[in-house]
């Protein structure tokens, strides 16, 4: 009999305390044909893991906000090429940095970057020029824009953001704000404002704040009763801690240092981009709706054709997030999956939480998944875990 190497991996990870605990659901055109987990929820508590434990999707958020936007889309509410100033005016004239700026504060591709310079003094120098066109909802989702997506943008951001915002009131600020590169001109991670502005884009054209249309129009349609931005008292207790590694052994993070989840969202502050909290059994349902062209259950939600543009479809300038790998409509595309040497067959697409979770489609073989798991220190879509996860499945049903 052959083993069940997807099991003997994942409980390697928990027993080598590389996770607390995790969760696996496979399909292969729709149909589950793997269901696992593994640890603990909870270690102190001896919580074990199950189906209905809720996870802090983080950035797994972003393919529900790319499953709404597309639905609009396909319902002729908005265009994929239409200007956000259409929408939010204040995004019409735009100020661009003339000099790129990394993450890490280096001038990109400037090799005379004066050692030392914090952001701040960066900043102070920094020159602009004008957009030479304005942002697009195809910008947006695939993650050129220039908005928020390099360290001045991010740091303006969040020198304006207040945790009392609800989407309406922190974007006008971002407005304000300039773009890190030319809209279409480039491309890296956009972590809050691109999807962000297209929930708010959501809530202005169906006159719902961003939670309620996505009740009406994504969760209750797949029936999904466990994806929420605000927990009940019985999805809180259901809640798996997050852990981060402190010399080889996992540490408890306490819900009010995860950095993700409190105050905004008790404000009402719906982030489309990383605020929703959902079980597994959950997300499965959004996954197969994508899996299986728009369906899940017998339920359509969005038409074949609709979903195909998600990883057809691609940026102004089709330019790659890391080699081999370039953005669809929301989601990442493994074009040549060799390049960076991840194990998934080419055209596999999906995307990741910042602790863990992770979801991808494979559509020429109809092989899906979604993975939870709550590591706050795990490297989101550059996941080791999620690495393997892709490995052990790939490796089992199209070995």
């Amino acid at each position: 009999m052959k083993t069940d190497r997807i099991n003997e991996e994942m409980q390697k990870l928990v027993d080598m305390q590389e996770m607390a605990g995790g969760a696996l659901i496979v399909r292969h055109h729709g149909k589950e044909v793997y269901k696992g987990k593994w640890g603990y929820a909870d270690i102190q508590g001896k919580k074990p893991v199950d189906y209905n434990t809720m996870w802090l999707l983080c950035s797994m958020s972003k393919p529900i906000t790319a499953a709404a936007v597309m639905l609009l889309i396909e319902q002729g509410k908005m265009g994929l090429d239409d200007k956000i100033s259409q929408y939010i005016p204040g995004f019409k004239h735009m100020r661009v940095c003339a000099k790129r700026v990394g993450v890490d504060g280096s001038y990109q591709p400037d090799p005379h970057h004066p050692e030392g310079m914090t952001i701040p003094e960066i900043l102070d120098g920094m020159e602009y020029v004008d957009a030479k066109r304005e942002i697009t909802v195809r910008d947006l989702l695939t993650h050129s824009s220039g908005l928020g997506m390099e360290a001045p943008g991010l740091t303006f951001m969040e020198r304006v953001n207040s945790h009392e915002d609800v989407l309406a009131t922190r974007i006008a600020k971002w407005t304000n704000c300039p773009l890190d590169f030319q809209p279409g001109e480039g491309t890296g991670y956009s972590p809050y404002a691109s999807m962000e502005i297209l929930g708010h884009i959501a809530e202005l054209i169906s006159g719902y704040d961003y939670q309620t249309f996505l009740k009406k129009h994504i969760f209750e349609p797949l029936g999904i009763r466990d994806i929420t931005f605000q927990l009940s008292e019985d999805q809180h207790e259901r809640l798996a801690c997050l852990y981060k590694g402190e010399n080889g052994k996992l540490e408890y993070v306490p819900e009010k240092d995860n950095g993700l989840w409190g105050t905004d969202l008790e404000a009402g502050y719906f982030s489309g981009a990383a605020g929703m909290t959902g079980s597994i059994e959950d997300y499965d349902k959004i996954t197969t709706m994508f899996a299986q062209g728009g369906i899940y259950n017998g339920t359509r939600l969005l038409k074949e054709e609709t979903v195909r543009m998600i990883y057809e479809e691609r940026g102004e300038r089709a330019l790659d997030l890391v080699p081999g790998v370039r953005w669809g409509l929301g989601m990442a595309v493994f074009y040549q999956p060799s390049a960076i040497g991840i194990h998934v067959p080419e055209g596999t697409y999906g995307w990741s939480g910042a602790y863990g979770t992770h979801m991808f489609i494979h559509p020429d073989s109809g092989i899906s998944a979604t993975f939870a798991m709550n590591r706050a220190d795990i490297g989101g879509s550059a996941s080791p875990i999620a690495r393997k996860v892709e490995e052990v499945v790939f490796d089992r049903f199209l070995g």
